[in-house]
């Protein structure tokens, strides 16, 4: 019995089989002429709620408005009198959208004058009378189109806050409100501050804080070592009982200073 390897190869030849053309079928009748391209809205469709092929392109297709961006690009103050005139300022709002609206609103707290907001609006000025506390505000936009997220808004908040005052400087002849406000600040919410401290004899790092901050902890920021302050120094107030600020709101204010002077130069001072 012949084995597969000695079996020779056996080669199958393809046939094509072919035979007379047979005979036309019976040709129906000639078919309306029509043009293309064909209107999305001329195409009738049987889907439930849609009449046309447009409105069903225009379901998928639909793009909800969005507010990329809503600023005034200040978000923090300082606190600041509520009966002091400089209270009354203006605030220039501007926005930026994904796509093209029907109509926009600008809503804001009681101490706003209302506005009014043509769709094509990308920017409004609003006035603002003895505007002195935390506030929202809300752009709210509609593209017309009746859908559930046709219509969106978005809030920006302004708040406000106190300085701390901090720097290096001698002792004065008189720790007072006036020597505090010598010292450079920043305007923060918290006590979370880095500065440089470069102290030589007889010079000292100071800061002044809102006591509603807490106590200060500062650090070397290199070694993360505490550095030393002395408990709360008494200070001389103006008028009154509170530290009052350049804008006449008055705080309770904390004052600190190295118990060390001569720190050093160029000493990454870290405040928590």
């Amino acid at each position: 019995m012949p084995t597969p390897d000695s079996c020779e190869k056996i080669v199958l030849k393809e046939y094509v089989l072919s035979g007379e053309k047979g005979e036309d079928g019976i040709q129906g009748p000639p078919g309306e002429t029509v043009s293309f391209p064909i209107a999305a809205e001329n195409i009738s469709v049987t889907n439930a709620g849609f009449s046309n092929a447009q409105e069903i392109f225009d379901f998928l297709l639909y793009v909800v408005p969005l507010i990329d961006s809503f600023t005034t690009g200040i978000y923090l103050f300082e606190n600041r009198l509520a009966s002091d005139p400089s209270a009354d300022f203006d605030l220039s709002f501007s926005w930026s959208l994904n796509k093209g609206i029907t109509s926009q609103t600008l809503t804001g707290p009681i101490e706003m004058t209302p506005v009014i907001l043509d769709f094509e609006d990308r920017g409004k000025v609003a006035t603002m009378t003895n505007f002195n506390t935390n506030r929202t505000f809300t752009l709210e936009i509609d593209d017309g189109e009746a859908r559930p997220n046709s219509v969106t808004s978005k809030n920006l908040d302004i708040e406000f806050a106190d300085k701390l005052y901090f720097g290096d400087s001698v002792i004065p002849g008189l720790i007072d409100e006036d020597f505090i406000k010598t010292l450079p600040n920043n305007l923060q919410k918290t006590l979370n501050l880095e500065t440089i401290s470069s102290t030589v004899v007889g010079t000292y790092w100071w800061i002044a804080v809102p006591i509603a901050y807490g106590a200060p902890y500062v650090s070397d920021n290199q070694t993360g070592f505490a550095i030393d302050m002395q408990n709360p120094i008494p200070f001389t107030l103006g008028n009154g009982n509170q530290f009052v600020n350049d804008l006449g709101h008055g705080e309770d204010y904390n004052l600190y200073r190295t118990t060390n002077d001569n720190l050093g130069a160029g000493i990454q001072i870290l405040v928590a």
